[in-house]
């Protein structure tokens, strides 16, 4: 036990909007503090702070700081014996993008299968999910029967009575503004709950997906709309300690959060399934938190069954759910028609997890994550391809799967690999150096075998997980590099010539344009080109990523391409996101690079100075090529592309 007990927090009921630091949007007055194993909060030495919250279960403190000290604390903080970590309290906003009414029914359940679901099971009030969001109406005459009730609490006598460290906590928690009344004054929480658990058979309003299920009503967003760290983390531990087996989070941010990852990997290791939204901004770069690996992130669909526009997408997004024009309950006991965005999408996804836990109360959150994520339909859309690793969420046969016989494994696929590389010279190394690499993609849980082979000889399987693997790499090597699931071929890749090892590029998307093919096609220079088209505004602007990158000191950027054509002022700039600066997109980037677009095959190297400026805490990097005053019609195309390493 690392702590006794968690300390209560005593905070103004004022909202607190956030500031910026070097573009972080963050709260002004507050740090997140990890402290090493073994340490205890009083142990830490803290001039002019104080410790507002500690969250045992994962070793992090909410502190406040000095009015106008916040880097100056984080600073002295970080130097404190028995700090381990120390953040800023980073705060998101929701994923809420409004649309007006098109539909006036719910035409998302069916497009899902749920009332065929309905056929073989309206699930149970023993399924309890946690709307961790702006709050809830928990009085809204379509919700109140489906409200979470803390039978261990009496209601209004200020006891916490469940020793739980919340007094008075009948239905949820306002972590927010630290009461007991997780009050809806934003209006987003409320329209989610109702997805998900709306009263059905009642003969007024709609119904949710789980109609039985219960909503523990958890704000952890100022009425402004900021979501803070010191607010979420708090809330998903609260959430899983009081007996909430799925999550509905509803927003996201650009940046990695180590205490909100750490939190998340509590719940799901607590049997918890978080699902979360995947985000609005048309792109493959990754949002948090549903880009952690033990969180279920959704995509958006519309009405007409293809990617909403405004969504992310990419292999770090598990699947797809409805999220145009959306009907559900709103405040002061009313509805909308017009709720959208991957905030509608996500407790699509969580209800329909909530109805398979209703129908199977033992089931875990291994087997409801596999239920809905083997069943789903999968999509293969132009330009996008395959835009999720699963497909759209099928309920029917996802109910079929907890009630019966689990679903087949999807079919086993290799969307990218993290490092590969050969040496083409005859260089002699003074030492092995061995390295670690991720196989990314779907099918590879057990009981599967999965085996990778390098020019034939096998090579070490580190670590087996549903949707990578990891594997001992020792450059230089110089393929095949073939990957084998059951004794059967998936993959053959050639190896990248490069000095010594390389980081792909893993995926590329641009808004408003087309991108096609990423991965394979600027794996190695063979002719098989990725293309990306020119936008209305007359630029091309193709956003690419690389995972997993190790650090070094010399790192380099490569990129074989040409344009099909350019205008006489077309400039081609190259540039690669500054984390030092900010988390994405609030930062800047360090432009590479500033030519003349070239019209032939052309291999560029940039070296990346001061390189660990790059890499975000999940070592991705974000690079991006804009080139303006291009004519109709022109496109760029890019051969290869990786991030290198002589080490």
């Amino acid at each position: 036990m690392l702590f006794a007990a968690a300390i209560a927090i005593a905070t103004s009921t004022q909202d607190v909007l956030p500031i910026q630091i070097g573009g972080l949007i963050c709260h002004p007055r507050r740090l997140m503090m990890k402290l090493e194993p073994g340490i205890l909060p009083f142990q830490i030495r803290l001039i002019g702070s104080k410790i507002l919250r500690v969250i045992p279960e994962i070793r992090w403190c909410v502190v406040e700081v000095p009015k106008g000290k916040l880097l100056e604390s984080k600073e002295a903080l970080s130097q404190r014996f028995g700090v381990e970590q120390v953040t800023f309290d980073r705060a998101a906003r929701p994923a809420y993008t409004p649309n007006d009414p098109m539909w006036p029914d719910q035409w998302s359940l069916p497009s899902m299968n749920v009332n065929t679901a309905w056929d073989l099971s309206l699930g149970s009030n023993s399924a309890i999910v946690a709307v961790i969001d702006t709050g809830v109406e928990t009085s809204h005459p379509d919700l109140a029967a489906n409200i979470w009730v803390n039978a261990g609490e009496i209601p209004g006598n200020s006891i916490d009575d469940d020793n739980n460290g919340y007094v008075d906590d009948i239905n949820g928690y306002d972590f927010a503004y630290n009461d007991a009344i997780p009050n809806d004054v934003f209006g987003h929480g409320t329209p989610c709950a109702g997805i998900v658990a709306a009263v059905g058979d009642n003969n007024i309003g709609l119904s949710g997906i789980a109609p039985r299920a219960r909503i523990m009503a958890i704000k952890a967003c100022i009425d402004s709309g900021y979501f803070y760290d010191s607010m979420t983390v708090p809330a998903y531990l609260y959430a899983a300690n009081n007996g909430a087996r799925i999550f509905s989070c509803s927003f996201f941010s650009d940046q990695v959060s180590p205490s909100e990852r750490d939190a998340i990997n509590f719940c799901w290791n607590n049997n918890v399934l978080p699902v979360v939204a995947a985000g609005n901004a048309s792109s493959v770069i990754p949002f948090y938190p549903g880009a952690y690996d033990n969180s279920m992130g959704v995509a958006a669909y519309g009405t007409n069954g293809n990617k909403a526009g405004f969504s992310n997408w990419g292999a770090w997004v598990d699947v797809a759910a409805p999220g145009t024009n959306i009907v559900s309950v709103a405040l002061n006991g009313g509805y909308t028609t017009g709720f959208a965005g991957t905030s509608a999408a996500c407790p699509h996804a969580a209800g329909v997890a909530a109805l398979l836990l209703g129908a199977r109360p033992s089931a875990t959150n291994v087997e409801l994550r596999n239920a809905i994520e083997d069943t789903a339909t999968a999509v293969n859309q132009a330009p996008f391809g395959e835009y999720c690793n699963y497909g759209k969420v099928n309920a029917r046969l996802a109910m079929e799967a907890i009630l019966g016989t689990p679903a087949p494994a999807r079919t086993p696929v290799v969307r990218y690999v993290s490092m590969l590389g050969n040496q083409p010279n005859d260089v002699i190394y003074p030492e092995d150096n061995f390295l670690v690499s991720r196989i990314y993609g779907r099918g590879f849980q057990l009981p599967n075998t999965v085996e990778a082979f390098i020019s034939g000889v096998p090579v070490p399987i580190l670590n087996q997980t549903r949707d990578y693997i990891e594997f001992e790499y020792l450059p230089p090597q110089f393929g095949p590099f073939v990957v084998k699931v059951n004794n059967i071929q998936i993959s053959s890749l050639a190896m990248p010539r490069t000095y010594r090892v390389c980081y792909p590029m893993s995926e590329a998307s641009t808004p408003s344009a087309s991108t096609i093919g990423g991965f394979l096609q600027t794996l190695t220079s063979d002719g098989n080109l990725m293309r990306c088209t020119r936008q209305s505004d007359g630029n091309i602007f193709a956003q690419t990523t690389f995972h997993k990158v190790q650090l070094s000191a010399d790192l380099k950027l490569r990129i074989r391409r040409h344009y099909t054509s350019s205008g006489a002022e077309s400039v081609e700039r190259i540039r690669v996101y500054d984390w030092s600066s900010a988390s994405y997109p609030y930062g800047s980037f360090v432009e590479l690079s500033a030519t003349t677009p070239p019209l032939s095959p052309t291999l560029s190297v940039f070296p990346l100075p001061n390189p660990s400026r790059f890499l975000d805490d999940e070592r991705t990097v974000y690079v991006t090529i804009t080139t303006d005053e291009m004519p109709s019609g022109a496109e760029l195309r890019i051969d290869e592309m990786n991030i290198t390493s002589d080490r």
